[in-house]
């Protein structure tokens, strides 16, 4: 708002109590910025004719941290007709800490919201814990099903409570699943974490077997590895019996080279051949092995971690053979010695005391004869327990390697089941929402006999995925949420088929009860990485944003993923939760595409609180009057109506103030 000078636009009367006036300047020398209602795109396009929403279609949320009871009164006397409580807590709830949880309403609650609700004609919808944990169960160290299924429950609870309170509609949570490098997977799209991300993210593989963690791969450590050997015909890799790379060996050899000027032979002994690898041999391995395979294709992060695997069984099997190879010798030796034992002990017997030294140095000329020198005269029988116990020594030595022998089979089996962390993940999620999808089914059903719900047109209860606030983990990119819906709408069908439903039924269920909200504040937390066109300014870089934006929801609203909407508003950074219009992300742009789908349009306030949903009525509703004209009759004109007009002094005092006590309004309140 711009200060202007009074003597210009008001004259030159002036007394102690006048101030500068806050007007609008009539010659337009000086811009005055709105906020209000603005009805052109960011490319500058007039928005379409019959923008604008209905006030009651534009709802609010409570906060999640506080009786969602009481909330709902507050919201109720601010005027939304639609309302979605949430809920801060998990597990078990603290209301002293604000920290609650749908559990933590009692049956007479949940009726005392479900009849404010109805008695008020507002729609109600529920946002699970806002904090939930990743549906798939991931983890520092990998993904737990414990884990997984404690978020699964905290969405039936949600769905629960909506069941009692709501008359069909969201149940909300967050899709936020793992992190993956934001370059490794839309560098394609310009988008970018960190300068040194494409080198420095770890790409992360977990054992199928049991969700745990195996391996951080990067790209920008180097990996020695030996040089295989190739079949020269057909350029193929060769393998052992054993069906392992054959590493390349260098036999000993001989090299001239000229020293002083002198020409010198150089011994050279033979060597296993290795090199020092970069990404892209791996990346060129994972390559020439998926055109040979295509029906088992790994990533260069896979090849990485195989070729690494590879040298470990080898080295484990080497070390087995080592000890293990004379395995079944050492064992006959131990029963020739035995028995060899068992002769000489009786012969001693029947010795006399004082021949006893001829057995004795015919035991030393034995020993003797085969390469064992003793330290000492001694018995035959002595000399037999003392090489019975050195071979048994050996025979334990030898057992213990049977270690590395499990080591490598340990290892070729993680080949087996060592798969990139979103093949994994992935189908996680998807079960976790396809089971929440049908618990959504089973109560939508049970509200439809239920009493109270008598003569009440009861709609689907929906489990409604939201796109994460985080762009660094999956689940905050439009596709992921796009490809979590499909998956899971999959997944239900599967199960639905499973218990006897018809194909072309369980997907029409599946898609009533699982749908996508999209909070387009969210999706514009994507800016900050966006790395456009140095070459452009920042104006038309903020355009390619929103352009690329605008296309993400344009694909989402053409393949049906979409049931429910988040309006909040930030500058592209954090998910800070503006008074919508008062940041940069397309929400108008995003609404006049979305509206043909009839979603809930839910605004949620941050501190603001019904600011925000002011700002929502002004900014995207119709005019006061409910009439398509907007640009002289909006809410900003209610709200902000004091503007351009002279603003009346700060105070007064001394003898031109009237007695309070003596002078008072027609309605006896106090002049104060």
């Amino acid at each position: 708002m711009a200060y202007v000078d009074n003597a210009k636009y008001m004259g030159t009367y002036t007394n102690a109590l006048d101030r500068n006036y806050e007007i609008i300047d009539p010659t337009n020398e000086i811009a005055i910025e709105r906020f209000d209602v603005q009805d052109s795109d960011f490319e500058g396009k007039p928005m379409s004719p019959d923008f604008g929403f209905k006030i009651s279609e534009l709802g609010v949320s409570t906060p999640p941290f506080k009786d969602q009871l009481e909330a709902l009164k507050s919201r109720i006397f601010q005027g939304a007709s639609k309302v979605e409580l949430g809920f801060m807590g998990q597990g078990k709830g603290s209301a002293s800490q604000g920290q609650y949880t749908p559990e933590s309403y009692g049956f007479e609650e949940r009726r005392d919201i479900r009849e404010l609700a109805r008695l008020n004609k507002v729609e109600l919808s529920s946002h699970a814990a806002v904090h939930g944990n990743s549906l798939a169960g991931y983890s520092q160290n990998g993904f737990e099903e414990r884990q997984r299924e404690a978020s699964l429950h905290e969405i039936q609870k949600a769905v629960d409570f909506a069941a009692d309170t709501q008359k069909g509609g969201a149940i909300v949570f967050h899709l936020s699943e793992f992190p993956r490098p934001v370059s490794e997977w839309y560098g394609d799209q310009g988008f970018k974490a960190y300068p040194l991300e494409p080198e420095k993210a770890p790409l992360l593989l977990v054992d199928t077997r049991t969700g745990r963690l195996i391996d951080q791969v990067r790209k920008d450590v180097r990996i020695v590895t030996p040089e295989w050997e190739r079949d020269p015909a057909t350029g193929d890799y060769k393998y052992d019996d054993e069906e392992n790379r054959i590493p390349v060996w260098i036999p000993d050899r001989w090299e001239e080279a000229i020293e002083n000027g002198v020409t010198k032979r150089k011994f050279l002994p033979g060597h296993f051949n290795v090199q020092e690898r970069r990404w892209q041999y791996f990346e060129d391995e994972a390559k020439e092995w998926n055109e040979k395979n295509p029906d088992k294709p790994r990533t260069a992060a896979q090849q990485q971690l195989f070729d690494r695997l590879d040298m470990q069984i080898a080295q484990s099997r080497a070390f087995a053979k080592l000890r293990g190879g004379d395995f079944d010798e050492m064992q006959q030796e131990a029963v020739k010695i035995e028995e060899a034992l068992n002769f000489y002990e009786k012969i001693e017997k029947d010795v006399p005391e004082e021949e006893l030294w001829k057995l004795k140095r015919e035991a030393r000329d034995i020993a003797s004869q085969t390469g064992f020198i003793p330290g000492e005269y001694k018995l035959p029988s002595e000399l037999l327990k003392d090489t019975l116990k050195r071979v048994r020594n050996q025979i334990d030595d030898a057992r213990a390697f049977v270690g590395y022998v499990a080591q490598a089979e340990e290892q070729a089996k993680t080949k087996q089941y060592a798969v990139p962390i979103e093949q994994y993940a992935v189908q996680k999620t998807a079960d976790t929402i396809a089971r929440a999808g049908v618990h959504a089914m089973q109560r939508t059903e049970w509200m439809k006999r239920q009493a109270f719900n008598k003569n009440e047109k009861i709609e689907p209860l929906f489990v409604g995925v939201e796109n994460a606030h985080t762009p660094d983990v999956w689940g905050g990119h439009p596709q992921e949420l796009k490809e979590a819906i499909i998956q899971s709408r999959n997944k239900m069908t599967e199960i639905l088929e499973h218990q006897g439903y018809k194909e072309s039924e369980a997907k029409r269920l599946a898609e009533e009860h699982i749908k996508a909200t999209v909070d387009i504040g969210h999706a514009n937390t994507w800016k900050k990485f966006f790395q456009g066109d140095p070459n452009k300014s920042i104006e038309e870089n903020e355009k390619s944003f929103k352009r690329w934006l605008i296309g993400q929801m344009d694909d989402l609203i053409k393949n049906k993923i979409i049931g429910h909407v988040h309006v909040t508003d930030n500058f592209g950074f954090d998910d800070e939760h503006l008074v919508p219009g008062t940041g940069n992300a397309p929400i108008k742009e995003f609404l006049d595409k979305v509206k043909k789908l009839n979603p809930s349009i839910i605004i949620e306030p941050a501190h603001q609180d019904f600011r925000a949903t002011l700002g929502g009525w002004k900014r995207f509703g119709q005019g006061i009057y409910g009439l398509p004209r907007r640009d002289t009759d909006t809410w900003a004109d209610v709200e902000h109506s004091y503007f351009g007009k002279p603003a009346p002094p700060y105070f007064i005092f001394g003898e031109t103030a009237p007695d309070p006590e003596a002078w008072q309004l027609w309605s006896q309140t106090r002049m104060e």
